[in-house]
């Protein structure tokens, strides 16, 4: 569901569990034969990810669905993600399927130019200290991160000026751990200023 946020900024599109309708992202995965996966959203695409066999039950799952399926089979849990390694690089293939180039979803994207993209909870819930702000800019946002990364991509400014270049000196951008502790630091302040 959305948050007031979401219908103030119009950004709710952004959202993991923004429901794209039926095939709204679709997953290829390599070491899978190349079978396309189609799910209605992000989350049950990330989701689906811990537990690939059973990957279609979640095509039809919202994301708060795919959460609680999550929390009952997280004793059989795939921590590599289908070999993607972990979680922020298989987040990243589910919003770079999400977003593809030249789709809808990506021209929404792009239409949010150069902003500073927060992930904000009204409230802390599970994974919203990674996931984003955490409600009270504590959070990493590591799905803003992500967006703003794709979202140069799309556009061509991953270079200097842009928000990748910007990032890169806090973070590694393949793993989204930050550098170091004063850009750890860095970073959490740049959330705490967007949250407010």
């Amino acid at each position: 569901s959305l948050q007031p946020c979401d219908e103030i900024c119009g950004g709710g599109f952004l959202g993991a569990s923004f429901d794209l309708g039926v095939g709204g992202v679709a997953l290829s995965m390599p070491g899978d034969g190349g079978r396309v996966q189609p799910f209605r959203n992000a989350e049950a695409a990330f989701q689906a990810l811990r537990f690939w066999r059973l990957a279609p039950e979640f095509a039809e799952l919202t994301g708060p669905e795919a959460l609680e399926v999550r929390r009952q089979l997280a004793d059989r849990e795939d921590a590599t993600f289908m070999g993607f390694g972990g979680m922020w690089q298989a987040m990243f293939a589910v919003l770079q399927a999400k977003f593809a180039p030249q789709s809808a979803m990506a021209s929404a994207l792009l239409d949010t130019e150069d902003a500073f993209l927060l992930h904000h909870c009204d409230y802390a819930v599970a994974d919203s200290k990674t996931w984003a702000n955490n409600g009270d800019g504590e959070g990493l946002n590591w799905l803003g991160i992500q967006l703003m990364l794709i979202r140069d991509d799309l556009a061509g400014s991953s270079g200097e000026g842009g928000w990748t270049a910007f990032l890169a000196g806090l973070i590694d951008n393949a793993t989204g751990q930050p550098k170091n502790e004063q850009s750890a630091q860095e970073w959490q302040d740049a959330v705490r200023a967007a949250t407010g």
